[in-house]
């Protein structure tokens, strides 16, 4: 195994030390919106603790106070739907104690009865969708949604699409069924063509390994702008979320009651853009790290070539996938 080179070497430790601090910071700010949304609670300030609540869940999703005290200022401001997703996400998590999921229950067949239930009754692999909200592939447990009328869609593996409208009531179970005909048989995986290759190579007793792969540095380049720009929208998330504190306490309690006061609209306004920014710079730096991964490998893993440069430069190919359980298409090529 080579010992990485010093722009390999450099991009791991910014990006570690990025990371690290990154974590930290998340998590301070993350404590900070759930301590802010137990005062409002305390104050049954139940719109501004969910807004609160809904940041620190953001910065933290895997901290299961903070999905609790979001699920139960949800329930508590007619956000039915979303609290009753929240707590039998909590009542199914595996870090939350059994005593604890027994309360989610309670709560969960309390919101089941202001909320309805859509049953997707469809082919293995199909692609949901309910009023246009992606719930993944068939099958799926039933999907919650307010009372009223909704749009279902499904797409399957060859791209047919089909739609039905439901209407769903409170407290009542109804099914959406997507027809899509007789069922496809799966395809064959297929095999990977080779790459094409020049006939006199050397023998593999003569190959040797080529210097750094192009592949390498475009990579850790990415990882490292990701990184740095995540940063940048991580900093204007906190700076959202100040203002959007500094409105609440210039403010009297409740003044978001009415949610068409300019007040009101601005700390809506402020809340959104923390979310977003937060969000975005949440993938920035997930694609930072897969990047940096993909840089390692590259340079640890890349192929030996032969000495007469054999291989034909740009060659690539892409060749469909398919087998039980997965879809989808591979390619390859040469730099």
């Amino acid at each position: 195994m080579r010992a990485l080179g010093p722009i390999a070497a450099l991009v791991i430790v910014t990006s570690f030390v990025a990371f690290c601090g990154t974590a930290q910071a998340s998590s301070s700010q993350a404590n900070a919106r759930y301590e802010e949304g137990r005062a409002f609670a305390k104050r049954s300030d139940w719109e501004n603790a969910r807004q609160s609540f809904a940041q620190a869940v953001l910065l933290e999703p895997n901290d299961m106070r903070y999905l609790w005290n979001l699920a139960l200022s949800e329930s508590k401001t007619h956000h039915e739907v979303e609290a009753l997703r929240h707590f039998r996400y909590y009542g199914h998590h595996p870090q939350v104690p059994h005593e604890d999921k027994r309360e989610a229950l309670h709560y969960i067949a309390e919101l089941e009865r202001h909320t309805g239930r859509i049953s997707i009754d469809a082919p293995k692999l199909v692609e949901i969708r309910v009023d246009d909200e992606a719930f993944g592939l068939t099958p799926i447990d039933a999907v919650d949604v307010a009372p009223g009328v909704h749009t279902v869609s499904g797409k399957d593996t060859r791209g047919v699409s089909r739609k039905v409208v439901v209407r769903a009531t409170e407290a009542t179970f109804v099914v959406a069924k997507l027809d899509f005909g007789a069922e496809v048989a799966a395809a064959p995986v297929a095999v990977l063509p080779e790459p094409h290759r020049a006939l006199g190579h050397d023998s593999p007793s003569a190959a040797k390994k080529s210097g750094p792969p192009v592949l390498t540095y475009i990579l850790a380049g990415t990882a490292l702008a990701s990184a740095a720009v995540g940063s940048i929208f991580l900093t204007n998330a906190y700076s959202a979320a100040d203002d959007a504190k500094t409105i609440r306490r210039t403010n009297p309690a409740g003044f978001c009651n009415d949610r068409n006061a300019s007040a009101c609209k601005s700390l809506i306004d402020a809340n959104d853009s923390a979310s977003t920014r937060g969000a975005v710079s949440t993938v920035l730096f997930v694609t930072a790290g897969v990047t940096l991964a993909g840089a390692v490998a590259a340079w640890l893993a890349w192929p030996a070539q032969s000495g007469h440069e054999g291989r034909r430069e740009g060659a690539a190919w892409v060749a469909p996938a398919v087998g039980d359980g997965h879809v989808g298409v591979v390619a390859g090529g040469t730099f």
